[in-house]
């Protein structure tokens, strides 16, 4: 499988987004716009992977499974210590009650669900008290797992069995998103925001 030549201008397009929504936490007054950062990682995380997919394609060494494995090895370790030792501190400084509730979003978070959980409770993740449960930013990393378990199989499929239409493909799905994002934030912001589709 192949690899990704490094570019340091996407790690630097990383690192302005992440100071943007960190001073966005710090004070949203300073940078009303600072959570645009968490978009900023997503539209870096669909080049990169698309980018990695369509060249495994094209020298056809293209595999789901290593794709996941390569996921799994990347992700899963710093996630596990980060949520394992938030839920340590969390049992030291939390009531009975918000241990519980962190507990339940850390399974969430696990099976990559915590966005669709927060939604289901009517979480507003901007009307959030910061300390209300220490998994929230995990909402985000549960979009991009999905996006990982379904994009992949979606351009393989596509570059599979409609290659020469592959561009115009794209284009709708890119379409679709853009046309369900304008909608559902006029309607219903909280599902614009926590989505996939949407994102």
């Amino acid at each position: 499988m192949k690899h990704l030549s490094y570019r340091p201008a996407i790690d630097g397009l990383r690192a302005v987004a992440v100071l943007s929504v960190f001073v966005f936490h710090l004070n949203h007054r300073w940078l009303n716009g600072g959570f645009v950062g968490v978009d900023v990682f997503f539209v870096i995380s669909g080049y990169l992977i698309t980018s990695l997919i369509y060249s495994n394609c094209i020298s056809s060494g293209f595999s789901l499974t290593a794709f996941y494995q390569r996921r799994i090895a990347r992700i899963a370790p710093a996630f596990f210590l980060v949520a394992l030792c938030t839920m340590g501190v969390a049992a030291f400084i939390y009531q009975a009650q918000d241990v519980q509730q962190a507990g339940a979003n850390l399974l969430s978070a696990g099976l990559s669900l915590l966005n669709i959980s927060l939604l289901k409770s009517g979480s507003n993740y901007f009307a959030t008290l910061p300390d209300a449960s220490p998994y929230t930013h995990y909402w985000s990393l549960s979009v991009e797992e999905q996006y990982y378990l379904i994009f992949p199989v979606l351009f393989w499929l596509l570059f599979r069995f409609v290659r020469r239409h592959l561009p115009t493909a794209m284009a709708l799905v890119c379409i679709a998103s853009f046309i369900v994002c304008v909608y559902l934030t006029m309607k219903h912001q909280t599902y614009a925001f926590y989505l996939l589709p949407t994102r």
